[in-house]
């Protein structure tokens, strides 16, 4: 029997895995990691709850609405559901998500061009992500079989050189439980289940160009690609935070935008700490684009289809985000956080509310006989 493997899945799932992947993703496992230092394994398990499994269930069940991110949130109402959309863009876009990769982005390059101000990086960095935007058709070869690749080998080559180390974890000051729910909730500031709903949109989009005229292949590719994505992002979770659990004690005093290229420096010496910055950068950039990307889709064609068009929604989103870049990013962070809080537990009772609509309305369906 012949088995035939699909050469079209593995830049997929790289696809999917960098546009999670982003500024939140490098800081957080390692920050955990820093905390809970030998009770890593056990923060491990609550931050794979929230920001693996909760993208996932996300991914899949927009999906099953092959990407109209509109009919998913307004499942409780129009006004409600408008409402939940505009915070929800609104973080993920150029007021909290947008411009806090584009800090991070700043911190990796620093050390590479220390002579930029964090304002002239800012409009640099956007200008470059509007023109990758503008050729969205591109945007499957950029991600998938250039930025992506690189910016998985920069972070694996970290992750072999600190697991291969003589360091060891030392005590921790938590408990099990007080790990477990410390990852749990550290999860949510990725904002990964809200980016995984409108990120379907994009991912979508993306496949189905290439399946014009068959739906339920292009819904399968999305389907597994997501999964084998979340896999990947859940190994470099793993990765980043066990290795930074390992060097805890030398980057407690770190900046949380600066830990990386720290954690770089101490596994690959100073020479090749460069990788570690241009990991970050990569990570960044790609979150950068693909949600300016996906948010300008969404309005241009769901939302506000006779008000605004594709490319000046990414000009108007970057233009917000360098403007919002000069607020810093615990300023950033605490925007996110204090609404995150709200805003989590009603998508979360969404999700499932819609994945229980989809299977009422599968189980109802007429099916062809054969």
């Amino acid at each position: 029997m012949k088995t035939h493997f699909n050469y079209e899945l593995l830049p997929l799932t790289i696809a999917v895995f960098s546009m999670f992947f982003g500024a939140g993703n490098t800081i957080f496992p390692l920050l955990i990691g820093i905390q809970t230092k030998a009770q890593f394994g056990w923060a491990f398990c609550g931050l794979i709850l929230t920001a693996v499994c909760g993208p996932l269930l996300g991914l899949v069940t927009a999906t099953l609405f092959c990407g109209h991110s509109k009919e998913f949130f307004t499942r409780f109402g129009k006004v409600l559901g408008f409402i939940l959309m505009g915070f929800s863009l609104a973080l993920l876009g150029p007021f909290a998500v947008l411009p806090r990769c584009t800090v991070v982005a700043y911190a990796a390059t620093q050390p590479i061009f220390p002579f930029l101000s964090l304002t002239l990086f800012a409009i640099l960095f956007t200008a470059f992500a509007l023109i990758c935007c503008y050729k969205e058709s591109f945007l499957f070869t950029i991600l998938g079989y250039i930025l992506s690749p690189l910016l998985v080998g920069c972070l694996l080559l970290i992750i072999y050189q600190g697991l291969t180390s003589d360091q060891s974890l030392a005590p921790s000051t938590f408990s099990r439980g007080e790990a477990f729910r410390m990852g749990m909730f550290t999860g949510y500031d990725t904002m990964d289940l809200i980016a995984a709903i409108f990120f379907s949109a994009g991912i979508w989009n993306m496949i189905s160009i290439r399946y014009p005229n068959n739906p339920k292949k292009a819904l399968g590719m999305t389907l597994k690609a997501g999964i084998l994505g979340c896999l990947l992002l859940g190994a470099i979770y793993f990765g980043l935070g066990y290795t930074a659990a390992l060097y805890g004690a030398s980057l407690v005093d770190i900046l949380p935008q600066n830990v990386i290229s720290f954690l770089a420096i101490l596994t690959l010496g100073p020479k090749l700490s460069l990788v570690a910055n241009a990991a970050v950068a990569l990570a960044c950039l790609t979150t950068v684009i693909s949600l300016t990307m996906t948010i300008s889709d969404i309005l241009a064609k769901e939302l506000f289809p006779k008000w605004i068009s594709y490319k000046k929604s990414c000009f108007f989103i970057l233009v917000i985000t360098a403007s919002m870049t000069n607020i810093g990013f615990d300023m950033i962070m605490h925007m996110i956080h204090s609404i995150v809080s709200v805003c989590y537990p009603v998508i979360i009772l969404l999700t499932f509310f819609n994945i229980v609509y989809k299977i009422r309305i599968i189980k109802k369906s007429p099916r062809t006989p054969k």
